[in-house]
C-alpha cells in the first residue's frame, strides 16, 4: 500500500509493516520519483533550546521514531481525511509540516486543512501544527492531528 523515503541528519526507527522506510531524501537520485501514486511528506521539527525533542508518530500504518528534525515521505496514499497520532517523549516544541511528495499525479494536502485533535499547546498553521510542552509540563504527552489529501490540486498557497 505504501513505501517511504526519508532524509535528514537523524536516523529514525521504523516498526510495523512492509515495506520499511528507505534511507533517502525525496527527489534525490537515490529516492525514486513516485510514479502513478500520490504521496505525502511529513516533516518533523523538534527542539528545546539547544536540545532536541524525542518523538514517535504513526501514519499510514507505519510508526516512525526519532529525535529532532526528520522528513519522511509516504507513497500510495489514498486521498481523503488522514490522521497522524503520536507522542512527545521530552519537553520542548514539536512541529509538523505536511506537504505533497513528488508524483506524476495531481493531488496534495489541502491548504488550511490541518486540525489538531489532541495535544499540548497546539498551534495550527496553513500546512502543519506545532505542539509545546513547557519546563513544568509532564512527559510523555500524546498528540493527534488530521489533514485532507485531495486528488486534483497541483499547487497550494502554503509555503
Amino acid at each position: 500500500m505504501f513505501a517511504g523515503c526519508g532524509g535528514s541528519s537523524t536516523t529514525p526507527t521504523a516498526t510495523n509493516t512492509t515495506p520499511a522506510i528507505n534511507s533517502c531524501t525525496p527527489g534525490s537520485s537515490g529516492c525514486p520519483f513516485l510514479q502513478d501514486t500520490r504521496g505525502v511528506t511529513l516533516s518533523v521539527f523538534g527542539t528545546n533550546g539547544s536540545s532536541q525533542v524525542t518523538w514517535t508518530y504513526t501514519f499510514a500504518g507505519l510508526t516512525v521514531s526519532g529525535t529532532g528534525d526528520k522528513s519522511t515521505s509516504f507513497s500510495g496514499i489514498t486521498p481523503g481525511d488522514l490522521e497522524v497520532t503520536g507522542q512527545m517523549t521530552s519537553r520542548g516544541t514539536l512541529g509538523f509540516s505536511v506537504s505533497g511528495a513528488g508524483s506524476n499525479l495531481p493531488g496534495r494536502p489541502v491548504d488550511n486543512s490541518v486540525q489538531s485533535i489532541e495535544g499540548p499547546g497546539a498551534t495550527v498553521t496553513c500546512s502543519g501544527v506545532n505542539y509545546f510542552i513547557g519546563s513544568a509540563g509532564t512527559t510523555p504527552q500524546n498528540f493527534r492531528f488530521k489533514f485532507t489529501l485531495d486528488s486534483t490540486s497541483t499547487q497550494g498557497k502554503c509555503s
